[in-house]
């Protein structure tokens, strides 16, 4: 099952059959974009809607279910100055990272999460210096020495990095402000001492922490035997390290031995997930800020005072960037291999984002620069759409009993596509 399918499913459940979950309901709907919605009559959820803080009911139509509006919900295509955060490890990890963020609302206006491969190595530093933060969790890496070498020149050049632990991660010694890991057992209850460095942390309260329960044995934790000399503890539990943090040079970065988001999605814990956010925005070095944009409208251009988005066709998308604090520029349509992301008339990167949507990362912009979005069918897939259309063809000749005796290489059409095939492309 991809990942795209999984979070549409988890799209479903949250609005229309979870009924107790009011700010995953507000994260998903400002991350899909969505104004208005009708209540799923089976399960009845007005108690979850009849909010005016969040929504407002429509006028009911004959037997329709009630049709409620969302009160000011994100544009589906915007410039973005939230934190951004690249998420390296595997898709399922990104899964749970990303619903991990849901259970205390860090929506699409306060945070950007964005993922492309799994191994560290993969990316330049160029390709980091584009990111707040990363988040490392279910990671690997192809070469270990490159991949240490790398994530330490990001981090000596201002950048942050979170490393969430879990069972079976790659090695990072190099890196990390903690030697000695071990996993262990505690027991089942949290017994979670602060340190004079957990000042960011200063208003968690872990009596609101769900149990340290892993079906009914007791959660896996690891804890650090020793810190480098650069680290510090945040968190102990029973005096043992298990969340410890370090600066290098200018570069900040997190260490947890918790299995923190794991543990947030098991138990959908506000709580956890409010401490996961206050990390990254301590990290990114940026407060955690709401934008709001104006209201929406219909017209095919959209325009604030920070950018003016353009829909041209189902193929390509424009954003004039008006202001300089612009970190990314964000498509809530699903990413699918053909899109690409010019800024200036220049190729530059596209992640996926959120829900698998599309997100180009910025830096250093000017008003004026241009961001386009354009859908472009490469070789192999029309390659491959060419031949369907000649295989089904040929069925259909079959079936009808036809026979017929053509030399295939020499059709007109077929010439005219090995010719455009020959040529120099930029796909």
């Amino acid at each position: 099952m991809s990942v795209s399918f999984r979070i549409y499913v988890y799209l479903y459940v949250f609005l229309w059959k979870e009924l107790d979950n009011l700010a995953e309901t507000r994260f998903n709907l400002d991350w899909w974009g969505i104004w208005q919605f009708l209540e799923a009559a089976e399960n009845n959820p007005k108690d979850k809607f009849n909010n005016p803080e969040f929504f407002e009911p429509k006028t009911q139509n004959g037997d329709l279910p009630p049709v409620y509006k969302f009160i000011n919900p994100s544009p589906v295509f915007s410039a973005v100055q939230s934190p951004t955060i690249l998420f390296i490890g595997n898709d399922s990890d990104y899964n749970l990272f990303y619903r991990s963020l849901a259970y205390d609302n860090i929506n699409s206006r306060l945070l950007i999460p964005a993922h492309k491969n799994r191994y560290i190595d993969d990316y330049s530093l160029n390709d980091l210096s584009f990111f707040d933060a990363l988040v490392l969790y279910g990671y690997q890496y192809k070469n270990k020495n490159k991949a240490e070498t790398l994530l330490n020149e990001y981090l000596k050049r201002g950048g942050a990095i979170y490393v969430e632990e879990k069972e079976y991660s790659p090695d990072l010694t190099e890196v990390l402000p903690v030697k000695g890991i071990i996993s262990s057992e505690f027991g089942t209850k949290w017994e979670i001492d602060k340190t004079d460095d957990s000042q960011f942390l200063e208003d968690i309260d872990f009596k609101k922490f769900s149990p340290a329960v892993f079906e009914k044995n007791p959660w896996k934790l690891a804890y650090a035997s020793e810190l480098d000399n650069w680290g510090k503890p945040i968190l102990k539990q029973q005096g043992k390290t298990i969340l410890a943090t370090g600066q290098l040079v200018d570069g900040k970065i997190v260490w947890s031995g918790m299995n923190l988001i794991y543990h947030i999605v098991n138990y959908k814990n506000q709580e956890e997930s409010k401490m996961l956010g206050k990390i990254l925005f301590w990290l990114a070095g940026k407060p955690k800020e709401t934008v709001n944009y104006p209201i929406i409208n219909d017209s095919l251009i959209y325009s604030t005072p920070d950018f003016e988005a353009e829909f041209v066709n189902p193929q390509k998308r424009i954003l004039r960037i008006k202001n300089e604090q612009v970190t990314g520029v964000l498509l809530k349509e699903f990413y699918f291999p053909g899109w690409r992301a010019y800024l200036n008339g220049k190729r530059t990167n596209l992640y996926k984002a959120g829900p698998d949507f599309m997100f180009v990362p910025l830096k250093s912009v000017s008003p004026g620069d241009e961001v386009v979005l354009r859908f472009q069918i490469n070789k192999v897939s029309l390659l491959g759409l060419v031949i369907s259309v000649i295989s089904f063809l040929f069925v259909i000749v079959y079936l009808l009993g036809v026979r017929i005796k053509l030399n295939f290489f020499s059709l007109p059409f077929i010439k005219d596509i090995n010719f455009w095939w020959n040529q120099d492309s930029d796909y």
